[in-house]
């Protein structure tokens, strides 16, 4: 036969209830409280310890791609001798030596140190080296993945100046012309290469026979640039287009 539960009774059974309840959450709330200490620890890992090696990672890298790009500028300043001790000196026997050896270094900054502040004046000069070996199917390949990777880059202009002079070369007036006028475009008068460039792009004006638009362009030189060297030149061009 039941009994009926005295009141007393009942509420053992709620206060037993609550307290198994409180312990329930009790741990609950300590293993939420590990994950998240778990967390909190990775984070400051990451912050005090990571992130420190990783920024003295890359700065040892851009450090090392600059001091090769240093090298590369030194074998620039180095004469050709045409001499069997020219080594001994530090010299080349050939242009053909001197660009390969600069070239090497550029293509070691391009394959090493990815990413670094480097990698863009690599490109560029790479195309610059071929250029200045005659070697205008390279040349020309670097200058377009530079203007093509690095559209913002502040050599801009100098990567289409130089694809300019390559497209002269090769006898591609109209292409050069449109390089030089986007170099000349962004960079503005205060560049050391824009009367040059404007300069030149007056000559393919001429290679194309479209002789008024030399003239302008040479007119322009000279009232933008009085006595200067592009002036007495520009004057040059004008004379033996009026003869």
């Amino acid at each position: 036969m039941d009994k009926k539960l005295k009141h007393k009774d009942v509420v053992k059974i709620i206060k037993r209830n609550e307290f198994e309840e409180f312990i329930f959450n009790l741990q609950e709330n300590f293993k939420k409280n590990s994950e998240n200490i778990l967390i909190t620890g990775i984070i400051l890992l990451v912050i005090f310890v990571a992130i420190p090696l990783y920024i003295n990672n890359k700065n040892a890298k851009e450090i090392k791609a600059m001091n090769l790009l240093s090298n590369a500028d030194f074998y620039l300043t180095r004469p050709v001798v045409d001499s069997k001790d020219a080594s001994m000196y530090g010299y080349f026997k050939s242009k053909e030596e001197k660009y390969e050896k600069i070239a090497g270094i550029y293509m070691e900054i391009m394959q090493t140190y990815k990413g670094t502040r480097a990698v863009p004046i690599a490109y560029l000069g790479l195309a610059n080296a071929y250029y200045n070996a005659n070697k205008y199917k390279e040349a020309i390949e670097y200058y377009n993945s530079f203007i093509d990777k690095f559209k913002k880059n502040d050599f801009l202009p100098d990567a289409l100046n130089g694809r300019a002079f390559v497209n002269y070369q090769l006898g591609n007036f109209k292409e050069a012309i449109s390089d030089w006028e986007k170099a000349m475009e962004i960079a503005k008068k205060d560049s050391p290469f824009y009367f040059d460039a404007k300069f030149h792009t007056a000559l393919a004006y001429e290679k194309l026979n479209e002789f008024e638009k030399a003239k302008k362009l040479f007119n322009e030189i000279i009232n933008e640039n009085k006595d200067s060297y592009w002036a007495t030149i520009s004057k040059e061009r004008l004379s033996k287009i009026d003869k």
